[in-house]
């Protein structure tokens, strides 16, 4: 094998329906869409060098750094708490494997810290690439060793689940907490909207806990809301009733937007396609960041850009993480 030549690419992730609602065990709906972090070996080496293009950053190993890591990577709760966010998950991602001697080269062409999960692409990417220098096909070990790099970025032990699985296996996810995942394969065209900065997803989700705490009916009562939204989009995917699947990417922002985690320019955007008679909605942990949407004609799209917020023509895709030898 021309160890050279081995590159792997993992998609980002949007999500459709039901985030937030998901914490409490509400079903989620997640996407892969045509954006995507590459892995690839540069060389063999004697030290252990991961470059991030991205950000210009190189790191490197020893050997003593992945068997301390070795020592400490069941305590999760220690990991999470460490400063420096990308050494740590990619060392953690590193010690689950023991021929790890290459200088590895990460890029991507997906928007950092916009909600569409840059860095479980990122986690799966690495680990999958890994996985294949080492001859392992097990698709739930990798998909762990991934998890493992999100709890890090995301500091929560509970990170990753869903980002993952959506990004190694491609398509649309459905995930519920009782009944585990469910994919269909479904290609879409979806426009993202990026509307500036956002709040750190564990910052959106510690306001609806303490929302939840101190108005707890209420708040259920808009969880159960969402999940009746999530199931009528997840029909509508089914039956390609897009008409149905935009009623409920509304109705969902609206809902998220009562439990606090909407924005101003987020809620404008929402507006505009619905005046237009497109869907729209956040997506991710919200507090800014990315609207996603369906069918906005030319008219939105000049309304939106009006407000100065890019817009990233994507699809979702049936492409699941793969390792490519280049030719």
């Amino acid at each position: 094998m021309n160890y050279k030549m081995m590159y792997v690419k993992a998609p980002g992730v949007i999500k459709l329906l039901g985030e937030h609602a998901v914490v409490y065990g509400k079903t989620a709906v997640a996407a892969a869409i045509d954006l995507y972090t590459k892995a690839e070996v540069i060389e063999r080496s004697d030290h252990i060098i991961i470059e991030l293009s991205d950000i210009n950053r190189s790191i490197s190993f020893e050997k003593h750094d992945i068997e301390e890591m070795k020592d400490r990577i069941s305590n999760i709760k220690e990991l999470i708490k460490e400063s420096d966010k990308e050494r740590t998950a990619l060392l953690a991602i590193l010690s689950n494997f023991n021929n790890v001697n290459y200088h590895i080269k990460i890029s991507s062409s997906i928007p950092m810290q916009k909600g569409l999960a840059s860095s479980a692409a990122l986690s799966v990417a690495f680990a999958t690439l890994l996985a294949k220098l080492n001859n392992i096909d097990d698709e739930k070990s990798i998909i762990e060793i991934a998890r493992i790099g999100e709890k890090i970025f995301h500091e929560n032990e509970n990170a990753g689940l869903i980002d993952t699985n959506t990004s190694f296996y491609g398509g649309i996810v459905i995930f519920n907490k009782k009944t585990g995942i469910d994919r269909i394969n479904k290609e879409l065209d979806i426009s993202i909207i990026d509307t500036g900065p956002k709040k750190s997803t564990a910052e959106t989700v510690a306001h609806v806990a303490n929302l939840y705490k101190e108005k707890t009916f209420y708040v259920e009562s808009i969880l159960d809301d969402i999940e009746r939204q999530t199931q009528l989009g997840i029909k509508a995917i089914r039956e390609d009733n897009y008409e149905e699947l935009i009623n409920a990417m509304c109705k969902d922002h609206q809902l998220l937007r009562e439990l606090g985690v909407s924005t101003y320019n987020l809620d404008k955007v929402v507006e505009i396609a619905m005046q237009e008679g497109a869907g729209a909605k956040l997506s991710g942990g919200g507090g800014g960041g990315i609207a996603i949407a369906l069918n906005l004609n030319e008219r939105a799209i000049e309304k939106i850009k009006a407000m100065n917020f890019d817009i990233i023509n994507a699809k979702i895709t049936n492409q699941a993480a793969q390792y490519f030898l280049q030719s």
